[in-house]
């Protein structure tokens, strides 16, 4: 006796064998998905590691030294305030201010691009502030001015720099103007926003703000 075809068994079939392709291909995406966020996880814990480490070297080290500048203890960045190394409204470097200057980057250098470390570096920002005093234009163009002046000394005492060719090769110069003053107790500390800073990022930087991202949401 001769069955009957009955295409809804073949179709039946067909879609059991479709569904369970998909279901196969959804966990390995999840597989790969999940993998791939604790991937990122493990680098995100070593970076911040990494800063921490660094941002505590650089504290210690400068603490014991007399140099009146401050080492943000979040950041890393060293902060030396205009009046150190400027006179009011000028952009030309002081004795006190040159000598400092040279201390200072002899000390962040040895800490920040030794071995350990310099892999780990992106890019070093040496940025002009200063306070709202004045128009935006002439703040702009007078935090410029002092950058650049640091800059420039730095370049005449090339012998003095540890580490030169890999610094300057990451060094990258900016005024700020009165963009980014120094708040305290809601106002503005005029003294402490004039300031030349000295910051660096580290090279997985956006990729720790990609992660951060992901895990707020």
């Amino acid at each position: 006796m001769n069955r009957k075809f009955n295409p809804w068994i073949s179709y039946s079939d067909l879609f059991s064998a479709l569904l369970l392709i998909f279901v196969l291909l959804l966990s390995l995406t999840l597989l790969q998905y999940t993998y791939a966020i604790q991937n990122k996880e493990t680098r995100l814990k070593e970076i911040i590691g990494i800063k921490a480490k660094i941002v505590e070297e650089l504290v210690n080290t400068f603490k014991d030294l007399d140099l009146e500048i401050q080492v943000d203890p979040n950041s890393g960045a060293i902060i030396i305030n205009n009046d150190i190394l400027f006179n009011y409204n000028d952009y030309t470097l002081s004795t006190k201010g040159k000598n400092i200057l040279l201390k200072v980057i002899k000390t962040y250098l040895n800490v920040i691009l030794k071995p350990e470390y310099e892999t780990y570096i992106a890019e070093f920002y040496l940025e002009g502030n200063s306070d709202p005093t004045g128009t935006y234009e002439y703040n702009i163009d007078l935090s410029m001015k002092r950058a650049f002046e640091v800059f420039k000394y730095l370049r005449e005492n090339l012998d003095e720099i540890p580490y030169q060719e890999l610094f300057f090769k990451k060094l990258v110069v900016s005024g700020k103007g009165y963009n980014n003053p120094i708040i305290e107790n809601g106002k503005i500390n005029y003294t402490k926003s004039r300031r030349v800073e000295l910051k660096f990022t580290l090279k997985d930087q956006e990729m720790i703000k990609e992660i951060l991202e992901i895990f707020q949401n």
